[in-house]
Order: C-alpha cells, then structure tokens, then sequence
C-alpha cells in the first residue's frame, strides 16, 4: 500500500432548509439560526454522504492514483455498511475498516439555509487500538479522532519512531487540539507533514504571522508544514524555505465548503508522492480543493491525477495574502 489513513469515519446528512431566521449581533459576525420550536420544520433537499477526515483525504488520494487503506472504526449498522460499500467502489482498501457490533457509526448532519452551514454532530466513543498491518504502509496519515484516543496515539508515535522508514503525515482534527501544545508536540516530533489551519497553528505556536508559525513548527520536530486560511491561500515550509500561494484565479460556483482542507492535503499528497516540489504540492492541492467546493460532500467534486495535470498548465492565482 502506498499511504494509510488513520483516522474516523462518518456519515454527513445534508438537510437544505427555505424556512429559518437569522440573527446576528450588531458587528454582524455572532450570528443564530432559528426556526419555531417544537414544530416540523421541512427539508428541500436531503441525500448523505460518507465522510471523515481520513475518509475525504483517502478517496482524494485513490482518486490521484495511489494505493489507499483506511484504518478506522464503524458501527454495525447500515451507515457502516453503507461506509464499505462506498468506499470499495472508490478504490480504498477497507481491510483495516473494522465493525464494532455492539457501537453506532457516526453521524454529521448539516444543516444548509441560504450561503452557510449548520453541523450537528454525533462521536460514538470506540475503543481504539493498534492493528497488525501485515504490509508496512509507505506512508501514514494520522487524523480525527474523538472520545478516548489518547493511548492509541501514544501507541501509534512508539510504533512511528520505530519505523522511521514510513513518512507521517498529521492532520489533528478539534478533539485532538483540545490536547493542547504540550500534548501535541509529543506527536509533532515524528511528523513530517503537519496540515493545520491558520486558526490551528496560532493555537499550537502562539505566534501570529504565517513565518513564524512554520519556524516553531520546525522548532518542534515538524519537518514540513502546511498552513490553509482559507480565501487568503495556503503556504508551506520546509528547510527554512517558506513557499506561499493564493487561491485558484477562475470563477466556479461554490455548492459547498465540505472537505475543502481535506481536498487540499490529499492534492498536496500526491504531489509530494510524486515527487513534486513544494510549489508544486501547493498548486496541486489548491487546484484540488477549489473543484471539491463545485459540489455538495466533500468527496464528489475532486479532482483525478488527469484531471488536476490537466488544469494546471492554464491555471492562475490570486496573491497570498496575510
């Protein structure tokens, strides 16, 4: 296998909803959604998806012709089922996916109301532990996890140092920032890739431009770090190079923002898995991401190896920004 994905798996519930109030303080930025309480508010629009971190990023990555397993736990029951199914037609190795009889598969709905989003979501707490992978992966991707994951990841970083050969990957998902700095640094140490978000690395550095959080990060054992923000663009830095780029420069109708970060790291992963340069990874990855927000799920509106190379020779960019 070339890379596995360790991580949770989901299912995402879209429910597009006509009928609902807004309000917001008086900046604008602290906003509510309401409908009448106790009453049967109808839906417009509904289908389901599978989802994950690990699940968004794997099938992006089978999607750009590598050899994907998933590594993760699922209810035994029909989204489970539903999550195996989907996923061998995608191309991802479920032998390592594992059915738990007596636990429920987990659930995001989200709830859609003119330009935004709404997420409720459901973590059914698993018992984790580290499975026998007969055939060492080439690469690990290590993500979401909720409930009581601690152990496992400690397990995961003993078995990472002793197998320095395998090329980690890290993208934390909230229940892991909630470890805090000190907690995380123990798994930064044995990560070459670190995929966070602006918001993500301020919390993990306490430093507030882009620069220095790519140089504590390397302070910190991460030997090349990607940060996403969002409509500003993404950067990388490696060997005290920074490299930064803005946002895809062509007018594309947004469905949804589902899977926008995942769609990045899995373009950006391949780049790197193809031997790619860090500029290279970047365009790959936003190139990726822009075509995943074209559709509802984070899954449906990737892009293959094909397709990205396609792109890419006429593609520009914005400016980073700040």
């Amino acid at each position: 296998m070339d890379i596995l994905m360790i991580g949770d798996s989901t299912i995402d519930e879209f429910l597009k909803i006509d009928e609902a109030e807004i309000s917001c303080s008086k900046d604008e930025i602290n906003c509510k959604i309401s409908f009448p309480f106790g009453s049967k508010i109808s839906v417009s629009e509904y289908k389901t998806t599978i989802a994950g971190n690990s699940i968004n990023t794997g099938v992006g990555l089978a999607k750009l012709g590598l050899k994907v397993s998933l590594d993760s736990e699922i209810g035994f029951d029909a989204f489970g089922n539903q999550i195996i199914s989907e996923l061998n037609k995608r191309g991802v190795d479920t032998t390592y996916t594992r059915l738990n009889e007596d636990k429920i598969t987990n659930v995001h709905q989200i709830i859609f109301f003119q330009d935004e989003r709404t997420i409720l979501t459901y973590h059914e707490k698993y018992n984790y532990e580290l499975k026998n992978w007969p055939t060492k992966p080439k690469m690990i991707h290590y993500s979401s996890q909720a409930g009581n994951f601690e152990s496992y990841m400690d397990k995961l970083i003993e078995y990472l140092k002793s197998n320095r050969d395998i090329m980690v990957s890290f993208n934390p998902g909230s229940t892991q920032m909630k470890l805090g700095p000190q907690k995380l640094n123990k798994f930064l140490e044995v990560c070459d890739i670190l995929f966070v978000n602006k918001e993500e690395a301020f919390y993990i550095t306490n430093k507030n431009t882009t620069k220095e959080q790519h140089e504590e990060l390397e302070k910190r054992g991460v030997k090349m770090s990607v940060i996403t923000n969002g409509k500003n663009g993404s950067s990388c830095f490696s060997n005290g190079e920074l490299t930064q780029l803005g946002v895809l420069n062509e007018k594309l109708e947004i469905r949804d923002k589902t899977g926008a970060g995942d769609s990045h790291s899995a373009g950006f992963l391949a780049a790197i898995f193809y031997n790619k340069s860090m500029k290279e990874a970047l365009i790959w990855g936003t190139v990726n991401s822009a075509y995943c927000l074209t559709e509802v799920g984070a899954i449906n509106g990737i892009l293959s190896k094909k397709e990205v190379e396609e792109k890419i020779p006429t593609a520009t960019f914005l400016p980073f920004e700040e």
